[in-house]
């Protein structure tokens, strides 16, 4: 088996063992880690995506401090741009529309450019601005956008608000003059302090799937007669205390099972999803072999599961059951300041 190269964006305030985005090589034939290094030095690239020509990194900063989404080519060349806005954690690309777009969390806010076909950042086109509140006393005092995501069978934008409760879906128009235009189209409210954080959909785009970070629950949506209706609401950690620090959701590369992490309690949740409703049903919940999982990756066509532990420094692997959805623990764990995002390559 060949080894795997991940990308890792990892946090750098405070943190001597991290100088911003790195790779290290991962051995799909044992699960072990190896050929650490540094690719990008950038302050707090909470976010990193791949794409065919390099990737995408975008830097955790406030508006003052001036966050910035970079591109690194295949060739090392970089290009960047200025975020309008306060603390960028998440990236997405679209390339049916030659479009990149950013979450600003504090601000509230989507900024929205286009790519050239090198992958370069041409310019910024529009900046989406929440609006609202709701009941969380210290979280939920104004708007958090933290996700977006471009879908495929449609020309829409799927946001996440967790300030908000909202999940906000815009049509993507574009005029015969090459103007675009982002109108809003529909709202799924969810339960007033759910928080929710990140989606995923199926490969149909027909059910959605929404991690709450608030109460750490998985809800689950359902488009009939082209309307989102909520069909599911699940606890992440069953017959566990609240920790208000659910982070990440997946789904495992044969859709069968959906993943997600909990920062608090440390653990990778799995769920069973059901083939003919879309419905999910809990199975069990695995220790990350570290503290404060703020994401996780599953790699190598589905085999392997690999876990950034925040807080503890260190990347933990996990063998996959395809069939039963169970993880394994390899023993094989490797030091890296604060990684925060895992992106196969």
């Amino acid at each position: 088996m060949e080894p795997i190269t991940l990308l890792i964006g990892c946090y750098t305030n405070n943190n001597t063992l991290s100088k911003g985005v790195q790779t290290i090589s991962f051995d799909p034939a044992d699960g072990s880690f190896s050929h650490k290094q540094s690719l990008l030095e950038c302050d707090n690239p909470s976010f990193v995506t791949k794409v065919e020509n390099g990737f995408y990194a975008i830097t955790e900063l406030t508006k003052q401090e001036q966050p910035q989404l970079v591109f690194r080519s295949n060739d090392n060349l970089n290009n960047q741009h200025d975020i309008d806005g306060d603390h960028p954690c998440h990236i997405a690309v679209s390339n049916k529309f030659g479009l990149i777009v950013t979450s600003q969390y504090t601000s509230g806010s989507f900024d929205i450019f286009t790519r050239d076909s090198t992958g370069s950042i041409s310019e910024r086109l529009a900046t989406l601005i929440m609006s609202g509140s709701s009941i969380h006393p210290k979280r939920q005092t104004a708007p958090h956008a933290h996700q977006a995501v471009f879908l495929e069978t449609r020309d829409q934008m799927a946001t996440v608000d967790l300030g908000g409760d909202k999940i906000r879906l815009f049509d993507i128009q574009r005029s015969e003059s090459g103007q675009y235009s982002f109108p809003e189209a529909e709202t799924i409210v969810l339960p007033a302090g759910s928080g929710p954080r990140h989606l995923v959909f199926n490969s149909t785009e027909e059910m959605l799937y929404i991690l709450c970070e608030l109460t750490e629950e998985l809800f689950v949506a359902q488009r009939d007669n082209g309307k989102w209706n909520l069909v599911q609401q699940l606890k992440l950690l069953p017959d566990t205390e609240i920790g208000e620090a659910a982070a990440a959701i997946k789904l495992s590369s044969d859709s069968r099972f959906l993943y997600t992490s909990s920062r608090k309690q440390s653990r990778i949740s799995c769920f069973a999803v059901n083939q003919e409703s879309g419905l999910v049903e809990y199975k069990d919940s695995y220790s990350t072999q570290g503290v404060f999982p703020r994401d996780f990756a599953i790699i190598a066509n589905g085999e392997w599961l690999i876990t950034a532990n925040q807080h503890s420094n260190d990347m933990a692997s996990f063998k996959v059951n395809k069939e039963t959805g169970t993880l394994m623990f390899s023993g094989n764990k490797v030091e890296i300041g604060e990684p925060v995002c895992i992106v196969e390559c």
